[in-house]
């Protein structure tokens, strides 16, 4: 099974209006990044991109609740209801599976499966109007081709529109499951097209959850599992037995048996809502709490057996952690069932335990949930936190932060800080109190101005095959003489 690139090309994005660019995170608030961004499209493709908004919408319906559901059955009946909704996929060169979402014929899969096809170099952005193709089979041997509609190599994700004679026709497709629902030790099963082998079934157990330390450079929580993964499973998916869809398998450990990994379904089902929605704000998301890093200094400092976590210093009102429950003072032990204390700092000292909780957030889509696990008084407690937007200031401090390594005054464009090793970082003048009166060729006259400005500079960003030399002026006061600097964005 091919591992998803090291490169990191932009996105393409088929379907107009709608977008998924990547995560950002702001220095002080716990948050997630999602943006939205189009690619323009030809008129005569107007019709292809209306059926796409249609079709991936229905798709992020919830589960019923779990009374309602169908008991889990054996899995020879599991796989019997199951087996229509899954096709191989195939590029030409490349061979993998993927599962319908919707009746209309949307296909989710993996982004490395279908990268053959879309026909460029690694790196370079696709030009939407030659709508990539890939070939789509069915157990029962029926091909049909599919159009790429979506392919994000930052999520390793892509979706796919079957192109059926009758386009009224409809297809068997799965429901959506709830990966947050899944417990070490339950029995789950992949489909896919190991070695050329049509629709293999594979079982195994979920032999972990929130494996946070698999994808380069990434947080993303993955599912593992012990079931057979070879070449051809990527992209195919992972049931539980009551037939609903759990993961997209998306890598196996190229040196262990056993030792698979899938992108959980609750994330794919917030790639589904944020490419679906063209009004979808562009916004980061966030939990909306503070927190600062606690340590034990000796046994009598331990807080219940726990001898590290994260202190919630301010609780925005009305905010998605405030709606959870949690509360000024108590302490974060737990992230997604992984213990603060047993965190390695490293070189980055006790506050990795907070951007340990920052990395982590900013792989969820706004209504992902969240567990955590805090230390209240003398008792343990735990709350799921369902993340939300940011507000408009906010998402200025985040982007400042990730593409120019300063940490702003909330709600302003006062430069607070400077963050070691970026760019301005090196120069032989104190920044904090400055002021950003110009970025790019626009000059900034309020903190809209720079959330506008930098929100367009992460799109050049992503489009860019090397660093982006950026102009950035800094005054001091109103009357201050302005002084412009180049820095070089990655």
């Amino acid at each position: 099974m091919p591992h998803p690139p090291d490169s990191r090309p932009s996105p393409l994005w088929l379907a107009a209006g709608t977008g998924l660019v990547g995560v950002s995170l702001g220095a002080a608030a716990v948050m997630l990044g999602l943006r939205t961004g189009a690619r323009d499209l030809r008129d005569d493709e107007a019709a292809v991109v209306t059926a796409a908004e249609e079709c991936v919408a229905p798709a992020v319906e919830a589960m019923p609740p779990p009374a309602e559901r169908p008991q889990s059955g054996t899995l020879v009946e599991a796989v019997a209801a199951t087996r229509d909704a899954v096709v191989n996929v195939a590029t030409g060169r490349t061979l993998g599976a993927g599962v319908i979402v919707d009746p209309r014929g949307i296909v989710v899969t993996n982004y490395h499966v279908i990268a053959d096809a879309l026909a460029v170099p690694s790196g370079l952005r696709v030009d939407a109007s030659k709508s990539p193709t890939v070939t789509a089979r069915f157990e029962n041997g029926r091909e049909l081709s599919a159009t790429v509609l979506v392919a994000d190599p930052e999520e390793d994700l892509a979706i796919l529109r079957l192109r059926a004679p009758d386009s009224s026709e409809r297809f068997a497709a799965v429901s959506l499951g709830r990966s947050s629902e899944l417990a070490v030790g339950q029995e789950v099963f992949a489909v896919g097209n190991p070695l050329g082998l049509n629709h293999s079934v594979s079982r195994g157990i979920v032999a972990g959850l929130d494996r946070t330390e698999v994808l380069r450079g990434r947080k993303l929580p993955l599912v593992q599992l012990d079931a057979s993964i070879n070449v051809g499973n990527s992209g195919g998916p992972l049931f539980s037995l009551d037939g609903a869809l759990v993961g997209i398998v998306t890598m196996k450990r190229r040196d262990a048996q056993g030792i698979a990994f899938a992108v959980p379904v609750d994330h794919v089902r917030g790639f589904l809502r944020a490419v679906s929605d063209p009004e979808l704000p562009r916004r980061s998301g966030a939990i909306g709490l503070e927190i600062m890093a606690r340590r034990a200094t000796g046994p009598a400092d331990w807080r219940l057996g726990y001898g590290a976590w994260l202190e919630i210093t301010k609780v925005m009102a009305d905010g998605p952690a405030a709606r959870a429950g949690l509360r000024l003072g108590d302490g974060v032990v737990e992230v997604r069932g992984k213990r603060i204390d047993g965190i390695a700092v490293g070189a980055g000292g006790i506050g990795a335990l907070s951007q340990y909780l920052q990395s982590t957030v900013r792989t969820l889509f706004p209504g992902e949930r969240l567990p955590l696990t805090v230390v209240r008084g003398d008792a343990v407690e735990r709350v799921e936190v369902e993340v939300g937007a940011a507000p408009l200031d906010t998402q200025a401090v985040i982007d400042a932060e990730e593409l120019l390594g300063l940490r702003l005054v909330p709600g302003t464009a006062v430069i607070d800080g400077v963050l070691a090793g970026s760019p301005l970082a090196r120069l032989r003048r104190p920044l904090p109190g400055l002021q950003i009166v110009g970025l790019v060729d626009r000059t900034i006259a309020s903190v809209e101005d720079l959330a506008a400005e930098l929100a367009s500079l992460q799109e050049l960003r992503r489009e860019s095959l090397g660093p982006l030399e950026v102009l950035v002026g800094l005054r001091e006061g109103d009357a201050g003489a302005t002084e412009v600097y180049l820095v070089l964005v990655e």
